[in-house]
């Protein structure tokens, strides 16, 4: 493949631009403007790409770059001379003597790409503006005939339509209506993964700008349009963005980018194909929300999965609100909701949330066909109900069966927050939870620890070395102490320069490589595979053991170096990233741990 560097531009919608340096679409999930259209995110690529002919001295030139089976063409990258993608993707050619530059940004707030081309030198007589649509979901592809498309002109605004979807280009370039189709664009990446990676584009039209001087900008969007120039955009853009970089001087633009990952009053998991996921929004939420001051952004967040919970319990996710099959996202949402009071001070919602939490602690109480009590531990009876939920098939790869170390350490961490939130705002426990974070700790070392390690689950014991132990020593109110007896484990089979594998590699059940089909990549998914996430409980245990977190976090900086923060990396060779380009609770646990473990070593959080 050509050699370039992934971008990614979003908007508070859920809605978002992307494609390569080189603009060779290589995903599916690549587009110009891929629009989220409803509650469930929905992500339908409408339009996607735009590119340019150049009038030069010598003939037109063609900026663009597709792959079409083998073969390459345009080669409109050979023109690039500069790319940057922050704030705004730039790029800047050099075509026979004329220089162009493109910026692209989206509006934060409506579903609006702005493009603006500038030519700094001599300008070019002519350019041609072409864009390719599809208006399809971004998991598919489309052939030629499948859509039949409407395309009308009103003033200087083209329309296009299909089904109740639309998309409307806004210039001053006179539009001549083609009306054909663009065959066999393939994406290599998705070729790599196993998944549809053929494709049939269309072509509405072209729009042409005769003399266009030093600049023009060409406006695309779908649903409400605001006739703003683009540098307001941008503007609009940098401000939502730069509200996160406030805090975390040190992490560079982590914390500016990690800004592309809020919607109006949640967390997308990860871009590309995930929407709002409750367990990873809550594990984010402290890095991605509370240490950038977001606080009113936190409530929205907890008040919007409180709204769809259901006696107690808490949905996996929103795109599928009917789904519970997860034991830790009430658990989490609890940790959340402390986490959210300690940073804010704020009684009055705690209050109001308070009900809900001791709800939410009730429902494992009660118990259901998912999980249950045993004793003073919650038991999973089945099912990937874990954060390790690679399922495929009927076949579960990480089972988990029983007592896993993590869900009944954020049971215990659960039962003291509320605990500590009861005495805060002078209200009282339901009677099955008074006592019971005694219960806990007094039993959880004699189940969970055994021959100087950690199991990963009990009854029936797992002692397969994971990473999942950590979080008894790194949550707020941590079940166990002294992590530094077993630190030398995770650093010796565990720790890379980019996270923590999921599995030792001396397992017999290791998996090197994230590659293959989606069996292949499900069954390496949590079985080797490195998360960047897992830094975070990582820092903060081995701070309170005595050990340096500037140290620490110095050694990820292979990690932190990077334009964006991956979903996981191969376990081995170290560094090769796979999955989402860019993952929620990377960032958050980042910034967490650098907040409270580096900044405030000791501070509120303890």
């Amino acid at each position: 493949m050509i050699p370039g560097q992934e971008w990614i531009i979003t908007n508070r919608n859920g809605s978002y631009a992307s494609s390569t340096e080189s603009l060779a679409n290589t995903r599916s999930y690549h587009g110009l403007l891929v629009r989220n259209v409803d509650d469930h995110f929905l992500r339908m690529v409408l339009v996607n790409k735009v590119f340019e002919v150049v009038a030069t001295e010598s003939g037109e030139v063609s900026l663009d770059t597709n792959y079409y089976g083998d073969v390459v063409y345009p080669d409109g990258y050979r023109f690039l001379r500069k790319f940057s993608d922050f704030p705004v993707p730039t790029f800047r050619y050099s075509v026979n003597g004329i220089d162009v530059w493109k910026e692209i940004a989206i509006h934060p707030l409506e579903d609006q790409i702005s493009i603006r081309y500038t030519f700094p030198g001599t300008p070019t007589s002519k350019i041609r503006i072409i864009p390719l649509i599809s208006f399809r979901s971004y998991h598919e592809t489309i052939s030629e005939g499948s859509r039949i498309y409407k395309t009308t002109v009103q003033g200087r605004t083209v329309s296009v339509a299909t089904g109740d979807l639309s998309v409307s280009f806004d210039s001053t370039g006179k539009f001549l209506e083609t009306g054909r189709w663009y065959r066999n664009f393939i994406y290599p990446v998705e070729r790599e993964r196993g998944t549809i990676f053929r494709e049939d584009l269309y072509e509405p039209g072209e729009f042409h700008f005769t003399d266009p001087g030093k600049s023009l900008e060409f406006r695309i969007y779908s649903g409400n349009s605001l006739d703003l120039p683009f540098h307001q955009v941008r503007k609009a853009m940098e401000n939502h963005i730069r509200k996160n970089g406030v805090y975390l001087a040190g992490l560079g633009q982590i914390p500016l980018r990690s800004a592309m990952l809020l919607t109006r009053n949640n967390i997308i998991a990860g871009y590309h194909w995930f929407g709002p996921w409750a367990r990873d929004a809550f594990i984010s939420m402290p890095g991605l929300l509370l240490v950038t001051g977001r606080y009113g952004e936190t409530v929205d967040l907890l008040k919007a999965y409180r709204n769809v919970s259901r006696n107690g319990a808490v949905p996996k996710r929103l795109e599928t609100p009917d789904d519970f099959r997860t034991a830790d996202s009430g658990l989490l949402y609890i940790y959340a909701a402390w986490k959210y009071l300690q940073y804010s001070g704020d009684l009055r919602t705690a209050g109001d949330l308070f009900p809900f939490l001791t709800d939410v602690a009730m429902n494992y109480i009660r118990g259901n066909e998912l999980y249950s009590m045993d004793g003073p531990f919650i038991r999973l009876n089945g099912a990937p109900l874990t954060w390790m939920d690679a399922e495929r098939d009927g076949v579960v790869f990480t089972p988990r069966k029983g007592e896993p170390v993590e869900v009944n350490a954020l049971w215990y961490n659960a039962l003291k927050s509320l605990e500590d939130i009861s005495l805060r705002i002078k209200a009282g426990l339901p009677a099955e939870l008074r006592g019971l974070s005694e219960q806990v700790m007094e039993k959880f070392p004699a189940a969970f620890v055994k021959n100087d390690a950690v199991l990963d689950v009990a009854s029936p014991d797992d002692p397969s070395l994971r990473p999942n132990f950590i979080l008894a020593f790194s949550l707020p109110f941590p079940v166990l102490q002294g992590f530094g007896r077993f630190k030398n484990a995770v650093d010796e089979r565990l720790l890379t320069r980019y996270g923590i594998r999921t599995l030792d590699p001396g397992d017999p059940g290791y998996k090197a490589h994230y590659v293959g089909d989606f069996p292949s990549r499900d069954a390496a998914y949590h079985n080797g595979t490195v998360w960047p996430w897992l830094i975070g409980p990582y820092i903060t245990a081995s701070r309170r053991s005595g050990y340096s977190p500037e140290a620490l976090l110095n050694h990820f900086r292979p990690l932190l170096s990077l334009p964006y923060l991956p979903e996981i990396f191969d376990g081995d060779p170290d560094g090769t990233p796979r999955g989402c380009m860019m993952q929620a609770w990377s960032y958050g646990e980042i910034m967490r741990t650098y907040h409270e473990d580096v900044i405030n070593p000791g501070g509120m959080f303890e």
